[in-house]
């Protein structure tokens, strides 16, 4: 807006100068605005990326058609945006390709090193037997092969319970034997101990009798005992 072919007081054109001064900062303000929600739409709408593409176009839009926009802008916006969240997807899609790949030629590098040096440990062990003196070809086949496997033993943190050990079990045999010992000898001590038998007897009237046996006795034993009992009173139990 211009002040040609204006006629007025020298106070009004300062004041059209400062409303047209206000306006122009007025539409920078608002343009650095729009400008601002536009980039902060496009970093939130890759943020929110795991929520879906179209929540996230969806907020995107929203965002950036705040106020008054004619179609042909709300088209260009969204088709813009949804060329970036494309680029976006392709690129996360391309970046754990590389990703997984490099994990998967990471894990067979380390395989074939580890199939390599096994493969050169039976090599080192047959140049050390090619290239050994003509003087130890003497020597008894036991020593070579004692030599071969000088090194190779047993892992103490296996578990080898299960296997059969001579020694173990020699170890495990006179444990049972010292165990059987003890449990006849506490047998015995309990057979050996007093156990007073009130028994009873019938010759026209009852009577009832005590005598003392031991625990381990036999019914002959006890009937012997009560025999014996009664023999002073009956003589021809005697």
């Amino acid at each position: 807006m211009g002040l040609q072919g204006y006629v007025g007081s020298g106070e009004d054109v300062r004041r059209i100068r400062r409303q047209e001064q206000q306006l122009e900062e007025e539409r920078k303000k608002r343009e650095a605005e729009k400008q601002q929600r536009e980039a902060n739409v496009s970093a939130a709408g890759f943020r929110q990326f795991g929520k879906g593409a179209a929540e996230t176009l969806e907020a995107a839009l929203g965002q950036q058609t705040v106020g008054l926009v004619t179609r042909a802008e709300f088209a260009e916006k969204q088709r813009t945006l949804q060329e970036q969240i494309a680029a976006h997807q392709d690129k996360r899609k391309r970046d754990e390709l590389e990703a997984a790949n490099k994990a998967k030629e990471e894990k067979q590098a380390k395989r074939a090193k580890l199939t390599s040096k096994s493969k050169l440990s039976f090599a080192d062990d047959e140049e050390e037997e090619e290239d050994s003196p003509a003087v130890n070809s003497t020597k008894p086949k036991a020593a070579a092969s004692a030599t071969k496997l000088t090194g190779i033993g047993k892992d103490p943190t296996t578990h080898t319970a299960f296997l059969p050990d001579k020694e173990r079990e020699q170890q495990e045999q006179q444990l049972r034997e010292q165990l059987k010992q003890e449990y006849e000898l506490r047998q015995q001590i309990v057979k050996n101990e007093p156990l007073p038998v009130t028994y009873s007897y019938w010759d026209g009237t009852g009577h009832r009798r005590k005598v003392v046996v031991r625990k381990g006795d036999t019914i002959a034993q006890f009937l012997k005992a009560v025999k014996l009992q009664l023999s002073e009173e009956f003589r021809e139990l005697r």
